[in-house]
């Protein structure tokens, strides 16, 4: 099969297994020095990264909280290291071909990693991974080479993190300053204003699973264009072309649609940051919301409202919904696309100014 061959194509990759006993590595912004620092090597997390912010991340916070002397070291991938840069000393950065053998295809990989080799006793494969054999092999390769990297410099590691504990720290999250940079020149590419604020939509085209939570292409095209018609800021296309798919009609839509899907999470957190509505399917893409304080509105198909954790996908939600302080909808959108005249109008109800709340956590 397909995968199986580009799995073992991977573990062949002997060049790639040499970069990761050597990897790249992002400083933390606190930039200090390791010293004869305790280590704590957590990850690296390659899987979703709505688990991360609201789940992996604030626990890791919640480490740095309760041992604050300790030399954290973190790892994944580096589209998403952003939100461990300003409590983690270190964020080591996995090569980007193991993300794209992997991405949206086996889910054994959407919460972490080692999970054989340091004994995370919660996992379980999912049941549409099929219990791809090779993935422990590749989890346990890299997991060697990390180890490998992290006695060269120095100390063993006194602690390895693996699975989630229940402790959680929680902060808002921040671009940085290059992000917002380039989030206002992409404004500007287009003629638009910042100080207007945008709506952010994301589109959910995954084929191999999550097909309830999965529209037509021309649904989200007609979406984002009835956006772009009937509300008075600029519509920010969100996603990867990995995960979400190359929609390459999105340019020719409206000059006041503006696609960041060749941008890094760090720029989509910048439109976040000014953002007055999350719009799409229930995804994890639509996270960050939860992290900046804006509203979303979320679809679901007529008669098939998707479930999480045995329960409506609202109701498992409403936690995080309170510990966040956002507000959200749910609203019918058919494979035709009926509903998406009212979801306007359901989004331009709810550009208002993002409402203080206090910060999850305190």
């Amino acid at each position: 099969m397909a995968l199986e061959q580009a799995m073992r194509e991977l573990l062949a990759h002997e060049a790639l297994w040499d970069e990761l006993r050597c990897p790249r590595v992002i400083t933390g912004t606190e930039g200090r020095a390791l010293r004869d620092r305790r280590v704590i090597l957590a990850g690296p997390w390659m899987g979703e990264l709505g688990v991360s912010l609201i789940r992996w991340i604030p626990y890791l916070r919640a480490l740095h909280r309760d041992d604050p002397e300790a030399y954290l070291i973190a790892g994944g991938y580096a589209y998403c290291a952003r939100p461990y840069l300003d409590f983690c000393d270190e964020y080591w950065v996995l090569p980007d071909e193991i993300r794209a053998c992997f991405l949206n295809r086996d889910t054994s990989f959407n919460y972490g990693v080692f999970h054989g080799m340091c004994g995370n006793s919660r996992y379980a494969e999912h049941e549409n991974s099929k219990g791809w054999p090779l993935s422990t092999d590749v989890h346990t390769r890299i997991a060697e080479a990390w180890l490998q990297a992290a006695a060269a410099r120095g100390p063993t590691p006194s602690r390895m993190v693996a699975d989630m504990g229940e402790e959680r720290e929680f902060a808002l999250l921040s671009s940085s300053p290059a992000a917002r940079d380039r989030a206002r020149a992409l404004f500007a590419r287009a003629k638009l204003n910042v100080d207007n604020g945008c709506v952010l939509f994301l589109p959910r085209l995954r084929q191999l699973q999550g097909k309830l939570r999965s529209w037509p292409t021309a649904v989200y095209l007609n979406a984002i264009s009835a956006l772009a018609h009937e509300l008075p800021v600029p519509v920010v296309v969100l996603g990867s072309r990995e995960h979400e798919g190359d929609l390459t009609e999105i340019g020719q839509i409206s000059p006041r649609v503006i696609d960041t899907m060749g941008e890094g999470f760090d720029v989509q957190l910048a439109f976040w940051e000014v953002g007055s509505a999350g719009i799409g399917p229930p995804s994890g893409g639509l996270v960050p919301g939860y992290l900046t304080k804006t509203p979303l509105v979320h679809w679901y198909k007529p008669g098939l409202f998707p479930m999480r954790h045995g329960q409506p996908w609202n109701v498992s939600c409403e936690p995080d919904y309170a510990v966040f302080g956002i507000r959200s909808e749910w609203i019918e959108i058919g494979e035709d696309g009926a509903g998406i005249a009212e979801m306007a109008r359901i989004a331009q109800r709810g550009m208002v100014a993002k409402s203080p709340s206090p910060t999850p956590g305190t």
